[in-house]
């Protein structure tokens, strides 16, 4: 399916020039030597959206943002050694009216039990790391 998408649409808020970078490197080591849309109208677009309305064939984007979305089929991750890893933080403000819950859901989030949650969401559980 790669070798044969005419094209492939790429979120991203940067420049459609810089926004397509991350997404070149992986095709190319797979083979494929196409052409990169960069989807962008001032503000990220939703890849499977536009996929699934048949606008593209195939759409790199993050897995939990494909998942969600009716219409495609998610097919997989790009090699681990291709991927552009994106990390997300979290913090609980000084002045939290609650913080001692706070921190209870955050390492409830990293536990092993929210683990299987975490990952049907497309994201890496903190717990397998």
């Amino acid at each position: 399916m790669l070798l044969d998408a005419g094209s492939i649409p790429a979120a991203s808020t940067r420049t459609p020039v810089s926004s397509i970078k991350p997404y070149e490197q992986p095709a190319n080591s797979l083979g494929f030597r196409g052409f990169f849309v960069a989807c962008r109208l001032g503000r990220p677009c939703a890849v499977g959206s536009v996929v699934a309305k048949g606008d593209y064939q195939l759409g790199f984007q993050q897995v939990s943002e494909l998942l969600p979305v009716p219409g495609i089929e998610f097919v997989g991750k790009i090699p681990e050694s291709l991927q552009s890893v994106t990390r997300y933080a979290a913090g609980i403000p000084v002045s939290a009216a609650h913080p001692r819950e706070a921190r209870q859901f955050l390492d409830f989030l990293a536990s092993p039990e929210a683990a299987s949650d975490v990952a049907s969401t497309g994201l890496d559980p903190l717990a397998a790391h």
